[in-house]
């Protein structure tokens, strides 16, 4: 494969996860800031997962049946451009947002499997069928998230003087261009159309369905995101908590992502001598620590330089594994159907479940009885701690590594192919 179509998948990359940085970030302070309680920000936010799961189920297989990724990626990013500034200007009631929620999760929730499968198709034809250059290309979407999560709050009005909810707009622009730029690079990919595609019967998916390591790897990333979605729904929340500002924060963020990129950028030396299961172990053990961690009010600069690298762990290992246990377990003529399944049972179903936990959890305990003496966010975080020390167990008892080598062609239905 030509170095220049390397490039274009890293600005792929790049654009998708600038515009990510800008919605993990501030999406839910937007909304506390609008007045919404944690329950209600759980509530729309598993809103948004709910409509993963969905995409998961038409996306996926249609483009494993068109063979046109790159053309999808490039209006479903356009749709995200216009919708995430209409969250701005809709009025503060749940009942006008969900609509806009829904809308704008249902393009943004397949890109990241869509673009993936897009490449590692790209990394199959050239004969790398492990994955392993994608750590190297997948890190400047992370370079991409540093960038906008560090430079884009420098934009932001002083927070001493300004109105902390319209301090935030600057946000929504900087996310609508990101979006635009995504679109674009997009449409100029190089299409691959595949031959002889099934129909969209549903046959796909329960030909993924049937593989039986791919059900089990599902459950226990399922309940392990379930745990995790904590994270990501209270950070920001988590981080004004301690006394950190709108212009730092994204910098927190980041330094979570810089410990992914360090791990991406090693994982072709990485996979070359520790097993997926034993990364995927890593990933679990990462995330348990660190939402145990989360239980208590930190020093900013604690949670800055001991805990926030702990990203290398909770997501890129995770990540790395997945990949590779993906790319071995499932037949190229569903990876698309594969990974969006993937992207849909996990962070769909585990995001649902999640942020209705966390967020009914915090609510609960907010002012009322604590969880093992934990109150609000700090006992979410604790319940998520719980809930995720039973995963990495499960996984030490149970995973197993995958088979070296890649799979066979499986139509839909379960017959045989001929992949040549």
């Amino acid at each position: 494969m030509p170095l220049t179509s390397l490039a274009s998948y890293a600005q792929l990359y790049f654009w998708l996860f600038a515009g990510f940085a800008l919605h993990v970030t501030y999406l839910t302070l937007f909304y506390h800031r609008r007045g919404f309680d944690d329950w209600t920000i759980g509530v729309l936010e598993a809103v948004g997962s709910l409509c993963v799961i969905v995409s998961a189920l038409v996306w996926g297989p249609l483009a494993d049946r068109l063979g046109r990724k790159g053309r999808l990626v490039a209006r479903l990013s356009l749709g995200l451009a216009i919708c995430f500034p209409l969250l701005w200007v809709m009025p503060a009631r749940v009942w006008a947002l969900i609509p806009v929620v829904v809308v704008f999760y249902l393009c943004r929730s397949p890109l990241i499997p869509l673009i993936d499968t897009f490449f590692l198709d790209a990394l199959h034809a050239r004969g790398d069928s492990d994955g392993r250059t994608y750590g190297r290309v997948r890190l400047w979407g992370s370079l991409g998230f540093m960038v906008a999560a560090t430079i884009i709050p420098l934009l932001l009005a002083d927070e001493q003087t300004s109105d902390p909810l319209r301090r935030l707009f600057p946000v929504f622009i900087a996310f609508s261009l990101t979006s635009l730029l995504l679109s674009v690079r997009a449409m100029h990919m190089p299409e691959t159309h595949g031959e002889a595609h099934e129909p969209l019967d549903g046959g796909h998916v329960r030909a993924v369905l049937a593989l039986p390591s791919y059900k089990w790897l599902l459950a226990l990333l399922l309940v392990s995101w379930i745990a995790n979605q904590s994270y990501y729904l209270f950070l920001s929340l988590y981080l004004q908590s301690i006394g950190v500002s709108d212009r730092l924060k994204g910098a927190y963020w980041s330094m979570g992502v810089l410990a992914e990129v360090a791990m991406l950028a090693a994982a072709p030396w990485l996979l070359s001598r520790v097993s997926l299961r034993t990364l995927m172990l890593w990933g679990f053990a990462g995330r348990l620590i660190r939402l145990t961690a989360f239980c208590f009010p930190l020093s900013p600069m604690v949670v800055l330089w001991c805990f926030q690298p702990l990203h290398a762990l909770g997501f890129a290992a995770v990540h790395l594994a997945t990949m590779g246990y993906l790319s071995r377990l499932v037949p190229l003529p569903l990876r698309a159907t594969g990974q969006t399944l993937n992207a849909g049972l996990v962070t769909g179903v585990g995001g649902v479940l999640g942020n209705l936990l966390a967020g009914r959890i915090s609510k609960v305990t907010t002012g009322g009885p604590g969880l093992l003496g934990l109150h609000g966010i700090h006992a979410a975080y604790g319940a998520a701690a719980i809930i995720q020390l039973a995963v990495l167990l499960l996984a030490w008892a149970t995973l197993r590594e995958p088979p070296s080598a890649p799979m066979g062609g499986v139509k839909p239905e379960g017959q045989t192919v001929d992949e040549s």
